[in-house]
């Protein structure tokens, strides 16, 4: 039987894809290419937080407990806006490093933290009395 979450993450995934296909269709025809890197952005946040942001509004965790699906958000919505001034902000250096390799590490770093979160939350929700 196919679970509830599943289910969600079929219909999120497959409405991201028509509105990726149909926002492509329309500004690659148009010249807007620039517009269509924000729409994979778009595309890349609803296929991988679509589900998540649902279920955690409702308050609903199932396999997940709702704090780690906030937790995940918060995260991929920092990755996301890093990937958009990766694509869209300036080209240069920092400190003699390319601008790309800064976001890229923070990128990790902030990977790193939540990982390091949600094992230490895992643990507590687990650990024996």
């Amino acid at each position: 039987m196919v679970s509830r979450e599943t289910r969600l993450q079929l219909v999120v995934g497959t409405v991201a894809t028509l509105l990726l296909f149909v926002a492509a269709t329309l500004l690659e025809t148009s010249g807007f290419s620039t517009l269509l890197g924000a729409v994979v952005l778009v595309y890349y946040g609803l296929l991988f937080g679509g589900t998540h942001l649902y279920l955690a509004w409702r308050g609903e965790g199932g396999s997940v407990p709702v704090d780690s699906r906030w937790r995940f958000l918060v995260v991929l919505a920092a990755l996301l806006v890093l990937g958009a001034i990766g694509a869209f902000g300036p080209d240069g250096r920092v400190a003699g490093i390319r601008f790309d390799a800064v976001l890229a590490w923070i990128g990790v770093v902030i990977l790193l933290g939540y990982w390091v979160l949600e094992a230490r939350d895992g643990y507590l929700a687990n650990r024996p009395s």
